[in-house]
């Protein structure tokens, strides 16, 4: 997904980076994708079910 560029604006991380740093940072995602080296790389978190990243949601009242 983070290979769109809503997806990336809609994402925090990403939207406060410069497009200097974030651009050459797709291209290698793209590359491993396209080579396979991420698969190859990450393959055993494709057999996860969830992945707890750390992100978290708060709500507070008012």
């Amino acid at each position: 997904m983070f290979l769109d560029p809503d997806v990336r604006r809609a994402n925090s991380t990403f939207a406060q980076l410069p497009a200097a740093v974030v651009e050459p940072a797709i291209e290698r995602l793209r590359a491993d994708l396209a080579s396979g080296a991420w698969h190859r790389r990450h393959a055993d978190l494709l057999a996860l079910d969830a992945v707890d990243y750390g992100y978290r949601l708060l709500v507070a009242g008012g």
